[in-house]
């Protein structure tokens, strides 16, 4: 199973909004469980970086057993979940 959620801020300007709705700041933004293990992929931009909330969150994530690993493309995300040996339906190349 596999799900993402959606953390944009749908307020506008309004500060806090994605708090209220009970996201927490620095979550990854993809989350798989297999074999009743968590496993969770940050999404970041060529030139993007983790905050400090991330990188917070993912040190938690990682201590608590969690697998944990970042992707700037689609290509990336497939070949994290083929090192972890998750099966996909299909062999998608991209």
């Amino acid at each position: 199973m596999w799900f993402s959620v959606d953390a944009s801020d749908y307020g506008g300007d309004v500060p806090g909004t994605r708090m209220a709705r009970g996201m927490v700041a620095g979550i990854p933004d993809v989350f798989i469980i297999w074999l009743g293990q968590a496993h969770m992929i940050e999404l970041k931009a060529d030139d993007g970086i983790a905050s400090p909330a991330q990188r917070s969150i993912i040190a938690g994530l990682i201590v608590g057993g969690t697998k944990v690993a970042t992707a700037r493309d689609a290509r990336e995300v497939l070949a994290i979940v083929d090192a972890w040996g998750i099966p996909r339906a299909r062999k998608l190349h991209l």
